[in-house]
């Protein structure tokens, strides 16, 4: 098998994307213990994401899924290996760093370790105003402090916290002040990887519902990344579904929680307590683990864990990312969706 993948031909897009990744792919070269030979770590394989001006995306997807990569992929913070991103519709993928720069006030990213993004010898004041100052986006002290203040109240922080450090702060205060300091300069993409998944049950529904009133408020297109599918149901419009550095599965979500076609994402729905009896499904119990990306598998790479899988085809050729019926916005990479 070849150690590089053409990307397949992508899909047509929705109508009013903001941002679109297609055919996305990224390795890494590694070497694993530090020495001996030099291989491959796939990534992202062939993924195609397109996020809407006003709409929330999630991508869901087990710890070296690859989610976090293609999310970083889509900003430019990770260079592709091949594939292309296109941002309002203009094609990124190779833009000078000098060019994409009065870009990256459009496109900002929310880490899952909020008090290690925050500096130590700030003040959440002057933690909110380092983007407006390194833009120029003020006008003045006075301007810059009201909208310090206004970014506050917009995230829910009382005024007393503007003079406190990070290490004054909860776990659900740090995040807020991530989310005010990437509003500063008012972007139109926000990525938020695993946002939530420090925070305590009640601090993550806190700060769901306050990225949902964010984004309807200010039209942001958001990417929710996270390996929880029940808080990705619950924040996104769509989901997507990774496996192994390819996307599996692709759906609105309530479409998704109710006529998931691929195993992996029924999987993931099991693992969900439900409480309503006619909402609970046949338990589906996945063994073994996830491929390493040291060594791709030949065929579907979910084919060792899969119930339906049948030799000869699901580990001869990966199933394209297609409409299994005539929904042409429900996608699924499966040889037997309907098994």
């Amino acid at each position: 098998m070849s150690d590089v993948a053409e990307p397949t031909a992508p899909a047509a897009g929705h109508a009013g994307d903001l941002v679109r990744g297609i055919g996305l792919g990224k390795f890494f070269s590694s070497s694993p213990g530090g020495f001996g030979k030099v291989r491959l770590v796939r990534a992202v394989q062939e993924a195609s994401i397109d996020v809407g001006a006003d709409e929330t995306v999630g991508l869901v997807g087990e710890s070296g899924s690859g989610k976090t990569t293609l999310g970083r992929l889509l900003l430019r913070l990770v260079e592709p290996s091949f594939g292309k991103v296109v941002f309002d519709g203009r094609d990124i993928t190779l833009l000078h760093e000098r060019d994409l720069r009065p870009l990256r006030r459009r496109m900002q990213m929310l880490f899952q370790d909020a008090a290690a993004a925050l500096d130590d010898r700030m003040d959440v004041a002057q933690i909110i105003a380092e983007p407006l100052k390194i833009h120029r986006i003020a006008s003045g002290p006075k301007d810059e402090a009201e909208r310090v203040r206004g970014l506050l109240q917009s995230v829910g922080l009382a005024p007393p916290v503007i003079q406190r450090r990070p290490a004054e702060l909860s776990s659900g205060q740090a995040q807020r002040v991530n989310i005010a300091r990437a509003l500063a300069l008012e972007p139109s993409f926000l990525v938020c990887d695993e946002p939530v998944a420090a925070l305590d049950a009640t601090e993550q529904l806190d700060v769901l519902e306050l990225l949902q009133g964010l984004q309807a408020a200010r039209r942001l297109a958001l990417l929710f990344i996270s390996h929880d599918l029940r808080l990705v149901l619950h924040a996104s419009q769509r989901v997507l579904v990774m496996y192994a550095g390819r996307i599996v599965e692709s759906a609105a979500s309530e479409v998704l929680r109710e006529q998931a076609r691929h195993p992996y994402t029924r999987a993931l729905l099991n693992a969900i307590p439900e409480l309503d009896p006619k909402r609970r499904r046949l338990r589906l119990v996945l063994e073994g683990e996830p491929p390493s990306p040291f060594q791709p598998l030949d065929g579907c790479a979910f084919h060792p864990r899969c119930p339906r899988a049948r030799p000869g085809v699901c580990d001869h050729d990966p199933p394209p990312l297609a409409p299994p019926g005539g929904d042409a916005s429900h996608e699924v990479a499966c040889w037997y969706p309907d098994a």
